[in-house]
């Protein structure tokens, strides 16, 4: 299962069928097309996140930058694991936790 979606200086694809199950944490990915070269000369990105199931934490794994469009042409990557972090209620964070921890593998 995978969705699209696309606002207006950028879309993204995030891709369901490729969560893996750690424990009670799904690492996923998410692919971000940018309409237009952003200020670094970038044109997409790929990042790689954890969610926590449990206490719905999520932190970023890996951040891939492109300078061309759906993760193609000369990269950057950082691989700074980030701190984990709770969404706010109602947000589009939380409710995709919500989605991501309600799939099966």
């Amino acid at each position: 299962m995978e969705t699209n979606h696309q606002i207006k200086k950028w879309r993204f694809l995030c891709g369901f069928g490729n969560i893996n199950d750690r424990r009670k944490q799904k690492v996923l990915f998410e692919i971000k097309d940018y309409k237009e070269i952003d200020e670094y000369g970038e044109r997409s990105n790929i990042i790689y996140f954890e969610t926590d199931c449990d206490s719905y934490e999520s932190r970023f794994l890996t951040d891939i930058y492109f300078e061309d469009h759906m993760g193609k042409g000369k990269s950057k990557i950082l691989n700074e694991v980030g701190d984990w972090i709770i969404p706010k209620d109602g947000s589009v964070g939380q409710n995709f936790i919500k989605v991501v921890c309600s799939l099966k593998k």
